[in-house]
């Protein structure tokens, strides 16, 4: 499904990639997302706060929202949306990683590292920030890696907030 604003939002990644684009960058952003991958750094976070008794529950809390992520977010939404993603419709500069075969709205990545900084805010704030700048990070790796348009990191943000309240208001049961 098109948006219809595809047009106005691959000018913007253009626009991010013209400002940004450096040898630095090439090189890091690949090594940066792909933690991002499956969740991978979320669900290596989740165990690592289930094995200690003092965050077990913030675990617990982490790996039933990335659980929720997967189902309504790579399971639904993606396949039900069904949106292309630019580097599908448009030639994109040099691609840094390999072209992903799945639909693009909404940002996994994004989903699945605002969620975990949502979760981990509400238990500590100093980590909580350190993750957040860290999921803005993964955001921005998925821009600047051209595999997903600005709004499907929007999406991405949004279904993150809906799945922690989901999960916060669950967790209070």
């Amino acid at each position: 499904m098109l948006f219809g604003t595809e047009n106005i939002e691959f000018e913007i990644l253009e626009s991010i990639h013209h400002i940004t684009s450096s040898d630095l960058l090439d090189f890091l952003v690949p090594r940066i997302s792909w933690l991002g991958n499956s969740g991978l750094i979320w669900i290596v976070l989740a165990i690592v706060l289930i094995a200690t008794k003092k965050y077990r529950r913030t675990g617990i809390a982490l790996s039933a929202g990335l659980i929720l992520c997967l189902v309504f977010g790579n399971i639904f939404l993606k396949n039900i949306i069904a949106r292309p993603r630019p580097c599908w419709m448009f030639d994109a500069p040099n691609m840094l990683i390999p072209i992903p075969e799945d639909f693009s709205f909404p940002s996994g990545h994004t989903y699945s590292s605002f969620l975990s900084a949502f979760v981990i805010l509400t238990q500590n704030k100093k980590w909580g920030i350190v993750t957040l700048c860290g999921a803005i990070i993964m955001a921005f790796t998925r821009l600047y890696l051209f595999v997903h348009f600005p709004t499907d990191i929007l999406g991405g943000i949004i279904l993150g907030a809906v799945i922690f309240f989901i999960v916060k208001k669950l967790l209070k049961k």
